[in-house]
């Protein structure tokens, strides 16, 4: 910029380049996501560093002006991050009610909620959520998460820089900027460090971390801090310039930032913008500082946060609507192009036009946005509790046995019985939580999650603490969602139970090189390893899991690593209940019913499409012979056809799981199955 010598990186308030990149980091974060088939392209972390940077800056300028004030920061955060996020989250809520799922509701409002507050992240963690690709059944808000890590570091940037200022001068005698220098770096090293261990543990929690994330935005603000001594020649600063463009275009085409970022691999995009920075503006029509201060580029940016709270709502409420799993070219150009008149809308109808209103207006500032967020955070917490209410009686009706709703009877030899119209239980917008009570009350089930903690089993006891047989449940939640029909045989029989479960992972041994078995996580190979020592202590009558497994692409086996866990119990003594699997569905039953008005065949699909005509469990060569092969498919699905419901009583929950109040009718053809395999049991 003129004025500025030419071989040192700008110092004006107003930098033309860092404006430009974020005209392109937000261009490659909405191409990402409507093309990217859930790729990560690096231009968050892009904008986390540019955001560290800019805060860094404007807070040590302000103290050492003697200028900063809690109400003043945050009146102007307000002004600039409430505008639009209110407005879209208002919007949601709306679009919201109308066109998702009633089964999605809950977690709709949860994360209206939570975005509203500033912890979507967390509530992503808390939900065990992913950040998935854009798909009809993904949250339209998820992409707050960035935001909400922001705002979490826009607060604690302000504390760490107020105290380290206060501390330097008081204690050490330091000025200013070097109190905040030595504090942002200390933070940003710890936050790596931090990172660090936690990847390790659980890369899905480390993605979303604000402490996993701080030193991305802490390196910016370093730089931020260090550039004003910085000179480089114009020979340097060009190449420079435009090495840092190249690793901030290239970053999601090489690099898989969902398992990789916020790790060193996110220096990838950071350094992009560092060197970006580093390179300043030259001025020389070769440069990037050139490129980026172009007129699209400047549009892009003007608009850039209205922009990225849009996009993402628009995209998934618009698979939504079309039935499409990802976006097509059509698709594409209208999220697009309309996600960019949205945001051009909201920045010069809303968000300018209230920034300039109470610019000066510290208090009334304040006032509006705190009652915005509490009017959306509270609406949404008072919505939710409707929700929940509704939830639980449903499930409670459910769970109450009705002559109206035999359920897995009317497909037994001897039903002669009038089928009576009723209401469909339970109810769709609460089928998806129809679970076996155990994933509420018990601290056996493990996360699906490939962290080491989860590879330590724990065990639940059900049924007849005094009963005499013991069985013991292990496997997945594909196994767990038998526990309804098993309780009640166990309560009326006096059976104990033992169960322990981790998300995810079937009860089956490290496969050999080539084999075909379904590939499992290194947790759960480990977890089922762990699980030996709990055996041979519990020492059961019998262990109780599945015999065969249904897989979305390769139907219905029963893979090697079944078998050979099966031999292992054999050498104890102990016989296997092996229940032949459920099957697996295209669609999520409850939508697909809110979706055709409740066509039970048409939510269904052909008997034969993904299981085996005959159980595989019963050509299994060489089968122990502790395995007693059990098979209850004909009271879930008809001859040819797996109807989505039965009896007036939805079959699944989701995709392949049982309802827990299906399950209960399925008790009679349990015993049944039991009585013929297990008779030692009666």
């Amino acid at each position: 910029m003129g004025g500025a010598p030419p071989a040192t990186a700008t110092r004006s308030t107003f930098r033309p380049e860092l404006h430009g990149v974020r005209g392109l980091a937000i261009a490659l974060v909405v191409v990402f996501h409507v093309f990217g088939h859930g790729r990560v392209s690096g231009g968050i972390d892009a904008f986390l560093a540019v955001s560290g940077f800019l805060m860094t800056l404007s807070l040590a300028r302000q103290v050492e002006a003697g200028t900063l004030t809690l109400w003043g920061y945050l009146a102007r955060l307000a002004r600039r991050l409430l505008p639009a996020a209110l407005m879209v989250l208002a919007t949601v809520a709306v679009v919201g009610y109308f066109w998702t799922p009633s089964s999605q509701r809950a977690q709709l409002l949860r994360e209206i909620r939570a975005v509203a507050l500033y912890r979507e992240n967390w509530e992503l963690v808390d939900s065990q959520l992913d950040y998935a690709a854009a798909g009809p059944g993904t949250s339209p808000l998820q992409h707050f998460w960035s935001l909400s890590v922001q705002g979490q570091f826009y607060l604690l940037w302000f504390v760490l820089v107020v105290v380290a200022t206060w501390v330097g001068a008081r204690l050490l005698g330091w000025q200013a900027r070097r109190s905040v220098f030595v504090a942002v770096a200390l933070a940003t090293v710890a936050s790596f460090v931090f990172h660090q261990g936690w990847a390790a543990q659980d890369q899905q929690v480390a993605y979303f971390h604000t402490g996993s994330r701080i030193w991305e935005l802490g390196l910016g603000g370093l730089v931020a801090l260090l550039l004003p001594g910085l000179r480089l020649s114009t020979a340097v600063r060009i190449p420079i310039g435009w090495l840092g463009v190249a690793l901030l275009v290239s970053c999601g085409f090489f690099l898989d930032g969902g398992a990789l970022f916020p790790g060193p691999w996110a220096l990838w995009p950071v350094g992009g913008v560092l060197l970006v920075l580093a390179a300043g503006t030259t001025g020389h029509r070769w440069a990037a500082d050139r490129m980026l201060q172009a007129a699209p580029l400047k549009f892009l940016a003007d608009i850039s946060y209205a922009w990225y709270v849009w996009h993402w709502p628009l995209l998934i409420f618009t698979l939504l609507r079309t039935g499409q799993e990802s976006a097509d070219l059509r698709i594409a150009a209208f999220v697009v192009v309309t996600s960019v008149l949205l945001a051009w809308g909201t920045t010069r109808l809303v968000e300018e036009p209230f920034v300039r209103g109470f610019s000066r207006r510290t208090a009334a500032t304040l006032v509006v946005g705190v009652t915005g967020v509490a009017v959306v955070a509270g609406g949404a917490t008072w919505a939710l509790g409707v929700v929940e209410r509704h939830r639980h009686e449903a499930l409670l009706e459910a769970s109450r046995p009705s002559p109206d709703h035999p359920g897995a009877a009317v497909l037994g030899e001897g039903w002669t019985g009038e089928l009576t119209p009723a209401d469909v239980v339970p109810d769709v917008a609460v089928a998806g939580g129809d679970l076996p009570e155990v994933y509420g009350e018990g601290d056996c089930i493990n996360t699906h999650r490939d962290v080491p903690s989860s590879a330590d089993p724990r065990l639940c006891y059900l049924g007849d603490p005094d009963g005499d047989q013991t069985i013991m449940v292990l496997g997945g939640s594909h196994v767990t969602q038998w526990l309804p029909a098993l309780e009640i045989l166990a309560d009326q029989h006096h059976w104990r139970l033992v169960l322990s479960e981790k998300g995810g992972c079937q009860f089956i041994d490290r496969p050999e090189p080539g084999s075909s078995d379904p590939p499992q996580q290194e947790s759960c190979y480990q977890y089922n390893e762990n699980l030996w020592p709990l055996i041979e202590d519990e020492q059961p009558d019998y262990v109780f899991t599945i015999g065969t497994t249904s897989r979305p692409t390769t139907g219905e086996s029963t893979p090697d690593g079944f078998v050979a866990l099966w031999d292992r119990l054999d050498q104890l003594g102990i016989p296997v209940l092996g229940m032949r699997d459920s099957t697996r569905l295209e669609e999520s039953v409850p939508e697909c019913l809110e979706r055709t008005d409740m066509d039970a065949r048409a939510c269904g699909q052909e008997r034969t499409w993904r299981m085996a005509e005959q159980s595989p469990i019963l050509s299994v060569p060489d089968l122990p012979g502790n395995v007693r092969p059990m098979d209850v498919s004909e009271s879930i699905c008809a001859p040819d056809w797996c109807p989505a419901v039965v009896g007036n009583v939805m079959v699944y929950r989701d995709t392949s799981h049982i309802t827990a109040t299906y399950m209960r009718t399925l008790a009679p053809a349990v015993e049944d199955e039991l009585r013929r395999v297990a008779p030692e049991l009666f």
